[in-house]
């Protein structure tokens, strides 16, 4: 008796499937996800050089103004 796992994706693809043969078919989705995490860290470190080039002046207040002032890159202040 075989029994056969489905897990099928939103898109209608076989998971399983994806990692017969070398999981080729599972590089592009791991490069997306490895570039997205690569993003989000650069994003992350041009936030905290904004904050770190306001060296001791990073009161809550200096920040606040900072977010106005649109000096904190990534970051948007709606009023």
């Amino acid at each position: 008796m075989t029994t056969e796992l489905a897990l099928i994706t939103e898109g209608g693809t076989d998971i399983v499937a994806m990692f017969k043969d070398g999981g080729a078919q599972i590089d592009p989705i791991l490069a997306r996800i490895e570039a997205e995490v690569n993003h989000r860290a650069e994003i992350a470190r041009e936030i905290a050089d904004a904050l770190n080039a306001m060296s001791g002046r990073a009161t809550p207040s200096a920040i606040a103004e900072a977010l106005i002032e649109g000096r904190i890159p990534h970051c948007k202040v709606s009023m």
